[in-house]
């Protein structure tokens, strides 16, 4: 699977939907990282995301600035 083509796909063309401020590649990433961790559901994956700095980190996400979704 070809990721560049995958974040192409998600990322913001529009005034509508979605707030631009969100990480898009760090959310693709989050939820490939939730099959090789064998996080269950997306609402654990968003609480690990919170709880976990280092788990945020290697994801991608900005400390400071990213919102988790």
């Amino acid at each position: 699977m070809n990721e560049v083509l995958l974040y192409h796909k998600v990322t913001k063309k529009s005034r509508l939907g979605a707030p631009e401020e969100l990480n898009d590649a760090a959310m693709i990433i989050s939820t490939f990282v939730r099959y090789v961790e064998r996080i269950p559901t997306m609402k654990d994956l968003v609480k690990r995301l919170n709880d976990d700095i280092a788990f945020k980190l290697n994801c991608g996400f900005l400390v400071s600035s990213d919102c988790v979704p």
